[in-house]
C-alpha cells in the first residue's frame, strides 16, 4: 500500500509548459525550422539551429526536412516537444 502512493504520478507540467511554448511560436498554425530555432533560443539552447534541425529529423524520419513544418496537435509536433523534453529543456519556463 505504501509503495502504491509513490508510484502515482502527477500530470507533467514541464511537458505541458513546453507544448504551450511551442504553440505560442507557431505562425499560421505551423512551426518551421526558423520558428523552431527561435523556440530553442528561448529555451537557452547552445546550438538552437542544430536542435531545430534534429527535432525536425526526428519528427520526419528519412525525409528531407527543408521547407517542412509541424502543426500543433499532430504526431510530428508531439515528437518535437518530446525531443525538447528529453533534452532537459523546460525547467525554467
Amino acid at each position: 500500500m505504501q509503495a502504491e502512493k509513490f508510484c502515482r504520478r502527477k500530470k507533467d507540467t514541464r511537458r505541458d509548459n513546453l507544448e504551450k511554448l511551442f504553440i505560442s511560436y507557431a505562425r499560421d498554425g505551423n512551426l518551421d525550422q526558423t520558428r523552431l530555432k527561435e523556440v530553442f533560443e528561448h529555451l537557452g539552447s547552445y546550438l538552437p539551429h542544430k536542435d531545430a534541425e534534429v527535432a525536425l529529423k526526428i519528427a520526419f524520419p528519412g525525409k528531407d526536412t527543408r521547407g517542412t513544418a509541424v502543426r500543433p496537435g499532430d504526431h510530428e509536433f508531439r515528437s518535437v516537444v518530446e525531443y525538447a523534453y528529453n533534452k532537459g529543456f523546460g525547467y525554467d519556463i
